[in-house]
């Protein structure tokens, strides 16, 4: 009965698509809290910014491993992908934070004048939002020190 309760375990943890939204600390059954969601909003944007996922592979443990290891997705973005809106990119950064207790909370997130904007913006007009306007909002909230 144990070995097929390690199975089961196994299966749902790491063959769910789920995993690539799964934060670290989680995934190395750490304590966690709502930054763990806050964490899966940031892959979300991640995947709404540039159409795919930071970590994905052909297996789920490697995609484990992939997420364990994670620093900051800003060096795969400045190479792999095409430039965003510098404000969306930088709220990506700092929901995809390595340190939980550094990424913003929710609220904050939905207090922060640049996204207030972006999306009263893009409901207002259907227009989307730019890849790469010249803005200079700050974004001292979502500072990834």
């Amino acid at each position: 009965m144990a070995n097929y309760k390690n199975q089961v375990s196994n299966f749902n943890c790491f063959e769910s698509f789920h995993l690539r939204y799964t934060s670290p600390e989680v995934l190395a059954q750490d304590v966690y809290d709502e930054a763990s969601d806050v964490w899966s909003v940031g892959i979300s944007l991640f995947a709404m910014l540039y159409s795919a996922l930071p970590y994905s592979a052909n297996d789920a443990l490697t995609c484990k491993n992939l997420i364990l290891q994670h620093r900051s997705l800003e060096i795969a973005i400045k190479d792999t992908f095409p430039k965003r809106h510098p404000d969306l990119v930088g709220l990506m950064l700092a929901l995809t934070h390595r340190q939980p207790e550094n990424r913003p909370t929710a609220e904050a997130v939905l207090r922060h004048p640049t996204f207030i904007a972006h999306a009263t913006e893009h409901m207002r007009t259907g227009v989307p939002i730019p890849s790469s306007p010249n803005s200079s909002r700050d974004l001292h909230m979502f500072s990834l020190t």
